[in-house]
């Protein structure tokens, strides 16, 4: 092990070097798109769903429907269907939404917005979401058109490049490729299931346990993993059409579960039933939910993980917690039935 004294000076060269060259880093950062195919008109463009669930939003819908109109741009108002479903927000984001809703309709977008006026969830938490989840997907089913492409928003902070970014991502060969969101550390380890199925290794860089996952991530390419969603993922649309996949929860009808799992893994555990695995992380797509962890995503924590990386060894669990969590699963299949293809997303 390495001792505190002999880290010293590798953290001062460190410190120094992040102190000298941060100007110049910054300016190339925030004057390079992250993406190679927003001024690319000759590319072929999918067409694509776009989804979207909202509650109490408004500190951020207007910049969050500036975007979404460049995605909208980008691909023409023939390639997009915008479908948002809001539910019990007590701020102003219902009539921010109805005057969005008059824009698109203006702009002859296709698209559905829908505001209820139940309250955000009742009951268990994971049911109520992917119930709210699946109400977006709706219009997937009943419109005229086809799609090639979902992508599926949170309420966050992100650019028309982050987006492009994901739809692109493998010349569109893929089932599911998803951002990386942050709240101050990687946020979304609730959905995010390593390569092999396991918890991300830690918040903070290079997060994955998976060596190979490291490599993948040091050089800015896709990282496979078993699942994520991570604040804004785009995915083939074929499972959710021709096979009727859908957003769900382990044991719905439960009032309460002893351990609980993430609707936005089981999708995932879902589409692998059906042979879509090429499911990926771009982790160069970073996302946030609100401006200052926005920026702080893009310009601070890429500094932090040079010093991060030679130290921090992402671990999931040690072998005895391991040993631990195997014999509760076995608890939670047996006793309270549990699907045994549903304990990856379980939740410690």
């Amino acid at each position: 092990m390495v001792s505190p004294r002999a880290k010293r000076p590798v953290i001062i060269a460190i410190l120094l070097t992040l102190f000298i060259t941060f100007p110049t880093y910054y300016y190339l950062i925030a004057t390079t798109d992250s993406s190679e195919f927003t001024t690319h008109d000759s590319i072929t463009k999918p067409t694509v769903f776009i989804a979207a669930n909202l509650y109490n939003n408004e500190a951020i819908l207007e910049e969050w429907t500036k975007q979404l109109n460049r995605i909208i741009d980008w691909l023409s108002p023939a390639r997009v269907f915008i479908s948002i479903y809001e539910n019990g927000s007590t701020d102003r984001t219902k009539p921010m939404l109805q005057a969005y809703d008059t824009y698109l309709s203006e702009s002859k977008v296709q698209h559905q917005i829908v505001a209820a006026n139940e309250a955000k969830y009742q009951g268990r938490r994971i049911p109520a979401l992917a119930n709210i989840r699946n109400q977006a997907l709706k219009p997937l089913h009943s419109t005229q058109m086809h799609f090639d492409k979902i992508l599926f928003l949170n309420d966050i902070i992100f650019e028309l490049s982050d987006a492009v970014s994901l739809l692109m991502a493998r010349g569109g060969d893929y089932d599911a490729v998803c951002a990386m969101d942050f709240f101050g550390e990687f946020y979304d380890l609730f959905a995010t299931r390593e390569v092999n199925g396991g918890w991300v290794g830690s918040g903070n860089y290079p997060y994955f346990e998976d060596k190979g996952s490291r490599e993948l991530l040091a050089n800015g390419q896709l990282i496979p993993v078993y699942s994520c969603w991570n604040g804004m993922i785009a995915m083939n649309a074929e499972p959710f059409i021709k096979d009727l996949v859908a957003f769900r929860a382990i044991l719905p009808d439960e009032p309460e579960v002893p351990r609980e799992a993430s609707e936005c893994c089981l999708i995932h555990t879902d589409l692998r039933e059906h042979n879509y695995t090429k499911i990926f992380i771009n982790p160069q797509v970073k996302v946030a939910y609100d401006p200052f962890h926005y920026w702080y995503a893009r310009y601070i924590i890429p500094l932090w993980n040079i010093f991060l990386a030679p130290f921090n060894n992402p671990a999931s669990m040690t072998d005895d917690e391991k040993t631990k969590w195997d014999s509760q699963i076995k608890t939670l299949t047996e006793k309270h039935g549990i699907d045994v293809k549903d304990t990856i997303c379980l939740w410690k």
